[in-house]
């Protein structure tokens, strides 16, 4: 029997819904000024969502890779992310950090990769 392999849109979609609770936990807490302990928790989902949809997207497109690292490489050469060191750097698994600074420095630019990738692969569905 044949593995299953998800349509990358239907993952893109539910990628673009956890990034949209992120964006919104976002502004809440600009208003707010502080992390508001949902943010954490929404930044890893979007991260594996975004790294799924990325890789559910070149595949189908026919694209073969055998790493996490490979395919960033990869997307970076499809000009589908921009900046290939800070991609490698969200897939460290660092442990979470008490300083908020950095934690919110960290949630903050990743967002800012997430956005970038979803507007890219969001040209790539067409529009009826």
């Amino acid at each position: 029997m044949g593995e299953y392999v998800m349509d990358w849109k239907y993952r893109f979609a539910n990628f673009q819904w956890a990034l949209t609770q992120l964006t919104n936990s976002l502004s809440e807490n600009v208003s707010s000024g502080e992390v508001s302990k949902e943010v954490p928790v929404y930044f890893e989902v979007v991260s594996e969502l975004a790294l799924k949809s990325l890789n559910d997207y070149l595949t189908e497109s026919g694209h073969i890779f055998q790493s996490p690292q490979e395919m960033l490489e990869v997307a970076f050469r499809e000009n589908l992310i921009y900046d290939l060191v800070k991609w490698k750097k969200l897939l460290e698994k660092e442990p979470v950090s008490d300083d908020l600074n950095v934690l919110d420095n960290k949630i903050r630019e990743g967002h800012r990769l997430f956005i970038g990738l979803h507007d890219k692969l969001n040209s790539k569905i067409p529009k009826m």
